[in-house]
């Protein structure tokens, strides 16, 4: 908890004593979903990270309107070494990560900081005290029947008709 939540707040105070002078500033700070799910393996890690996010929020609003912007940005599954040392077959977990994620691939470290890049420009000046979901949509998807998971080579239109649909009738 010390290194994970604790170092952050450190970090935030120094910076919030220094980012004041030039009266603009961005803190990003990463959290998982680990945050908000249960994890095997992950309790310590995943507690902390709740912690950041709501550390993230009360930040937020304290350093506003001191022209200082707070967020956070949860990534999935990104392969890490943090991902091999779980006690899982990380081949297999990974696969099932991309096979699963409606995008059919991992985030990577890139689009962690894309998105880290976008939030501290002047187009997200607005978007303050979030947490952002950055996982191909794989957050969107119930896990309470994995039978019915749609398999691409099984996946049928739900919303959008296949080109044959006649609207006609």
């Amino acid at each position: 908890m010390d290194v994970k939540a604790c170092s952050i707040l450190h970090c935030a105070q120094w910076l919030a004593r220094h980012m004041p002078q030039h009266r603009q500033g961005c803190i990003i700070t990463i959290t998982s979903p680990g945050s908000t799910r249960v994890v095997p393996a992950y309790g310590v890690v995943g507690l902390s990270k709740a912690v950041v996010e709501s550390m993230t929020r009360y930040l937020a609003a304290e350093l506003a309107p001191k022209g200082i912007i707070v967020n956070t940005i949860s990534p999935g599954l990104v392969e890490t070494d943090a991902v091999t040392a779980m006690p899982v077959d990380t081949q297999t977990t990974l696969e099932h990560a991309r096979r699963r994620n409606p995008t059919r691939r991992l985030v990577t470290p890139q689009d962690v900081g894309r998105v880290a890049a976008f939030l501290c420009s002047d187009a997200a000046e607005m978007i303050v005290g979030q947490t952002l979901m950055l996982d191909g949509g794989f957050s969107l998807l119930s896990d309470y029947f994995p039978q019915l998971e749609l398999a691409e080579e099984h996946a049928r239109p739900m919303l959008i008709p296949s080109p044959e649909t006649n609207f006609q009738n």
